[in-house]
């Protein structure tokens, strides 16, 4: 199991501000990030912040799997 973070890779890193997922939400489109970083990535523009799909805020949802690691 100590091993697995680092198969991972950046799997378990937010597409924003690259850390650890901090309270991480998921998009319609699937990508995921940290809360704040979600949000304030929507606040200036309501697109995905890694594919650029059009996102409502109001749309992100928690990521369950994420939380748990």
């Amino acid at each position: 199991a100590g091993a697995a973070p680092s198969l991972l890779g950046g799997a378990l890193t937010c597409d924003i501000c690259l850390s650890n997922y901090e309270d991480p939400l998921v998009a319609p489109c699937g990508h995921a990030a940290c809360a704040a970083c979600a949000r304030a990535a929507l606040a200036a523009r309501p697109l995905c912040w890694s594919c650029a799909a059009p996102t409502a805020p109001e749309s992100l949802v928690p990521c369950l799997p994420l939380q748990k690691v």
